[in-house]
């Protein structure tokens, strides 16, 4: 194909640095890609996405700034006390 690469491996292969033994790896962007074997959000990823929006907020939101709602779902994922309590603080 002329617009990009013919298979998801090749791909993946160009935007992430695979030669990385742990599931979050860096693309060539510098975007955080997390992965699970199941495809499925985990606590511990959930966790790292907190991380993430909190550090995304512009500097006119959150912690003694504008408040911000982030809506969840219900899934297990999101029964982390540890990341809930963090989006809080």
């Amino acid at each position: 194909e002329k617009h990009g690469p013919k298979s998801p491996k090749l791909l993946l292969s160009v935007l992430l640095d695979l030669k990385e033994t742990t599931e979050e790896k860096k693309n060539l962007l510098g975007l955080k890609v997390s992965t699970t074997t199941n495809g499925n959000m985990t606590q511990g990823i959930f966790f790292d996405f907190c991380q993430h929006f909190v550090s995304s907020l512009p500097i006119t939101q959150g912690k003694d700034e504008k408040s911000v709602i982030l809506f969840l779902d219900g899934h297990v994922s999101r029964w982390n006390l540890g990341a809930l309590r963090y989006l809080m603080i």
